[in-house]
């Protein structure tokens, strides 16, 4: 069992290496690189000019962000489909293996919390007054109380009570209250919590082994886990282990152009209809114009909101090139008395519809975000230099190539 975990972290490590050369581009690196020190900047700035006294909102505020970083990270367990067949007469074993799933998980929720917990430090001494042992008693409970919710994610692979919603709100609640002491009175208290809560947990995932392994609910959290991450790596680039999910919404039929007898507009309904009807496409429109509307108004720097919003209109443009050979596959389409020409020119006419209002969304949050005409305008500009360039170059190289 040892050897089959190794096996598959080391093809896991390298199928993540492989789509984070993808994610990290030369151009999405320039520009992560201005948006983490713009979005420092602000963070810092704030911290600074923060001088109105301390209130519980202020504690507040801590207590969900740090409840917030607490929910990064799942039990990493690799599991597949064929597991429940071919490792079944080892069931006897699957403790070896999950031995090593839980400290590999525990090792990187550690390096999770530790790093994300460092970025609530300012906040924690500039404006909670925390001192600099205080804090790292914090972070320190904060890592054991993600090892109490890995073990009793566990113990829900062995029975399925671990799944209830009085369980889960019994797992939630102990790290809030945790949390909250640990702010409201004493960071001490929250880590006799979290080793009493982790010790505690240890032992009842012990008498865990005593029930039988659901291998199909433990197969099915490592696919929920997995398609996460697949998730965010398809909005840089394709990954073919994302399944579209096509839904039917009527209310949106509205927004469909108007069935019309010419054949040349027969794509441009079917491209309309492909868009809104799978979530993969309209979804990360709608993602990632949210994000960057709330990026533009939190960052009040003008050059940075402005390549800001020129980055998200190019990764928003570039990965819906591939609704293009949406129906490449369907043979029925082929049987069209319409030429791939007039093809391409529909799925232009769409992406330019898309990215015209996406622009304007982007224009009026530059101008809440900075007040300057300028600014606005060279938004538009720039983001018509990129549909042509993505328009006339990328999209006539991916066009029915199966991109």
């Amino acid at each position: 069992m040892n050897k089959i975990w190794n096996q598959r972290l080391g093809q896991y490590q390298q199928k993540l290496l492989k789509y984070l050369r993808y994610v990290f581009n030369d151009h999405f690196v320039i520009a992560l690189f201005f948006v983490f020190g713009a979005v420092c900047y602000g963070y810092f700035n704030f911290i600074d000019h923060y001088v109105h006294p301390l209130t519980f909102f202020d504690r507040l505020v801590a207590i969900v962000a740090l409840m917030i970083i607490l929910q990064i990270g799942k039990l990493v367990t690799l599991l597949q489909k064929p597991d429940i067949v071919f490792l079944l007469p080892n069931d006897y074993r699957i403790n070896d293996y999950l031995i090593k799933a839980r400290h590999h998980s525990m090792i990187m929720t550690a390096l999770i919390q530790i790093s994300c917990g460092l970025i609530t430090v300012p906040f924690l001494v500039r404006i909670l007054h925390f001192k600099w042992f205080d804090w790292v008693i914090l972070i320190v409970s904060q890592v054991l109380l993600k090892w109490m919710q890995l073990l009793f994610e566990e113990n829900v692979l062995f029975d399925q009570k671990w799944n209830s919603g009085q369980m889960q709100l019994l797992k939630q609640g102990i790290s809030l209250i945790g949390i909250a002491i640990g702010i409201l009175v004493s960071p001490w208290m929250t880590l006799i919590i979290a080793v009493v809560s982790w010790g505690g947990m240890l032992q009842l995932r012990k008498k865990a082994n005593y029930h039988v392994f659901k291998w199909k609910d433990a197969i099915a959290a490592e696919d929920k886990r997995v398609m996460r991450i697949y998730k965010f790596f398809s909005l840089f680039t394709d990954v073919p282990e994302v399944h579209q999910k096509i839904k039917r919404r009527r209310y949106l039929d509205r927004l469909l152009p108007r069935f019309q007898q010419d054949s040349r507009q027969t794509y441009k309904y079917l491209y309309w209809r492909g868009f809104w009807r799978n979530s993969e496409y309209s979804g990360l429109f709608m993602r990632l114009t949210i994000i960057g509307v709330l990026l533009m108004l939190f960052i009040n720097l003008k050059w940075v909101s402005l390549l800001i919003g020129l980055l998200f209109v190019y990764l928003t443009s570039f990965q819906l090139i591939p609704l293009a050979n949406q129906f490449y596959d369907i043979v029925f389409t082929h049987l069209y008395p319409v030429k791939p020409s007039q093809q391409l020119a529909s799925f232009r006419k769409v992406l330019g519809v898309l990215t015209a209002a996406q622009v304007v969304i982007f224009t009026v949050a530059l101008l809440i975000a900075t007040h300057s005409l300028v600014v606005a305008v060279i938004l538009v500009i720039g983001a018509v230099g990129i549909e042509l360039l993505l328009v006339y170059f990328s999209l006539n190289k991916r066009f029915n190539k199966g991109a």
